[in-house]
């Protein structure tokens, strides 16, 4: 075998490896066509549990961007020593020192999600009449959990629609605003569980046939008909 298909085939990184994003090693391969002699072509995969598209990678000065699949790729690279970067939004930015011969460089990384706040409702939607208010107003609770590993502000809004007599078929969602105590944004530490609550109004008197209040926000959503589900008046 000649000293040229040798190189080609063997492991070539010097400063790849240092632990940030999971840098692969460098290697030469015969998958791609091979550039110019004198000159490095590099090109690599950038994933986490899946490829990650539109990754900015920049060496040298030089930017591209990852496709759909993840790939990258730099042409007609001189020889030599190269500082090499990965970023994107909500990834922690993976940068190494890396080393460039004559042929096809393969870089393959993994990068690190950076610490995010998931929030997820740990409880129904309960109803109870604000204690001191008119009968008409109807308090609506629910408790939501911070399960992610940082924290932040979980905020949801509080809304009701109804079909029936009332107001005929499905009407659109309609927020709830009054001046009645109500909480519907909150910083959570990781792991602490909050109730938030706001009031809606007590239409049961009206008869609809389908009464719905949900919780929309950080969590997502969570509905409950309050057909058949409301307290007395108090």
């Amino acid at each position: 075998m000649d000293e040229t298909k040798k190189r080609r085939t063997v492991a070539v990184v010097v400063g790849v490896g240092l632990g940030l994003g999971g840098f692969a090693l460098i290697f030469l391969s015969r998958a791609k066509a091979a550039p110019p002699a004198g000159e490095a072509h590099l090109y690599g995969v950038v994933t986490d549990t899946e490829t990650i598209e539109s990754v900015k990678v920049t060496i040298d000065g030089q930017v591209a961007y990852t496709d759909i699949n993840g790939e990258y790729s730099f042409v007609g690279l001189a020889l030599g020593s190269y500082t090499i970067a990965f970023e994107k939004a909500d990834y922690e930015t993976a940068v190494s020192d890396i080393v460039l011969i004559e042929g096809l460089n393969e870089l393959n990384v993994q990068m690190v999600p950076l610490p995010t706040a998931e929030f997820a409702y740990v409880s129904g939607i309960t109803f109870s009449h604000p204690a001191g208010e008119l009968d008409y107003f109807l308090q609506a609770d629910v408790d939501i959990q911070n399960t992610g590993s940082v924290a932040a502000i979980c905020t949801v809004n509080l809304q009701d629609r109804i079909q029936g007599a009332y107001e005929g078929p499905w009407g659109g969602w309609h927020d709830f605003r009054t001046s009645i105590a109500n909480l519907m944004s909150a910083l959570l530490q990781p792991g602490e569980i909050r109730t938030f609550f706001g009031t809606v109004w007590y239409v049961s008197q009206v008869n609809p046939d389908q009464w719905e209040v949900r919780f929309i926000g950080s969590p997502g959503e969570i509905r409950e008909n309050l057909v058949g589900n409301t307290p007395g008046p108090p």
